[in-house]
């Protein structure tokens, strides 16, 4: 993990350094003409662009999912969660400004490459290739964090008999999840194999929108149980009001993504729903917080 750490920190910074440069040059070179048409799509184009790009708000979950390695974690978690969601949300409006400001709207709606064609506009040289490189740089490092936090699911998985034994096998020279690694190097490489990208996508941001909802009704589930030992040391500003709405607002923005997500949510509800019944059932010995709300009995605590 600190390996890696360290690769993801020099990355990032080149990569938010020359987003910087992109809008700082961009700004200066915004055609007012290009922004006359504010919503051209409506509040529907707005809705289905959310949701077509809310797979980029994984970083939230993939500082979860190595929450054992973060020191501190009650007062370093969350400072990370929102660092980094402010920070993508601050340079997605931005870069968007400046491309559509740059690059008529009408003319990107099938770019596979947008800012790299913004660049050609004001970034003298070479700036088209420079960008494509630093997009290629990017998605290095979102590729390296991905099996580093999607390995660790599995891995704790398997510590909580819910999948394999298998999959918690820690290699004794490097210390990690190796056959966790592998599975998840697998899966990521076929589905970036045989899927389209802007499908791929649109399945992405599906599941990372119902996680976010299931996320939202756990916290209720959580809160309202009482039970001992969840003892959390940040509390949700406005509980419940923000979990409701964002319950809300998230099984709505899953209609703007069209069939095939709705479909992969279902077929992974149903996925797990059978895995439980036919492999966790008979494995495990503690149960829902869901049947201490109910007033049934834990049999003991989870850790």
């Amino acid at each position: 993990v600190g390996k890696v750490s360290n690769i993801q920190k020099f990355i990032v910074f080149v990569c938010l350094l020359s987003l910087l440069l992109f809008s700082f040059l961009g700004v200066q070179n915004i055609q007012q003409e290009n922004l006359a048409d504010t919503l051209p799509y409506g509040w529907t184009g707005i809705m289905a662009g959310a949701a077509m790009v809310f797979v980029s708000y994984a970083g939230v979950t993939k500082i979860c999912s190595i929450a054992e390695e973060i020191r501190h974690p009650e007062r370093n978690l969350p400072l990370g969660m929102l660092a980094s969601q402010l920070t993508v949300m601050v340079l997605y409006v931005l870069v968007s400004w400046v491309i559509t400001g740059n690059v008529p709207y009408q003319s990107m709606g099938h770019d596979t490459t947008p800012i790299a064609t913004a660049a050609n506009a004001f970034m003298p040289g070479n700036g088209s290739d420079f960008m494509s490189a630093i997009a290629i740089l990017g998605l290095i490092s979102m590729c390296n964090a991905g099996v580093l936090s999607s390995s660790r699911f599995p891995f704790a998985m398997s510590r909580d008999k819910l999948v394999p034994d298998v999959l918690q096998k820690v290699s004794e020279r490097y210390g990690t999840p190796w056959v966790a690694i592998l599975l998840t190097g697998v899966l990521l490489i076929a589905l970036v194999s045989f899927f389209p990208v802007k499908q791929l996508a649109k399945l992405a941001s599906g599941f990372k929108v119902f996680a976010f909802c299931t996320n939202h009704l756990a916290l209720i589930v959580l809160r309202e149980s009482g039970v001992s030992w969840y003892k959390p040391s940040f509390r949700s500003p406005f509980y419940p009001w923000t979990q409701i709405f964002g319950l809300l607002a998230g099984l709505w923005l899953l209609t703007f993504l069209g069939v095939l997500p709705i479909l992969g949510v279902v077929a992974g509800i149903l996925l797990g729903t059978g895995w439980y019944l036919g492999y966790v059932r008979g494995r495990v010995d503690r149960r829902s917080v869901l049947q201490h709300l109910w007033g049934g009995k834990c049999i003991r605590n989870f850790s």
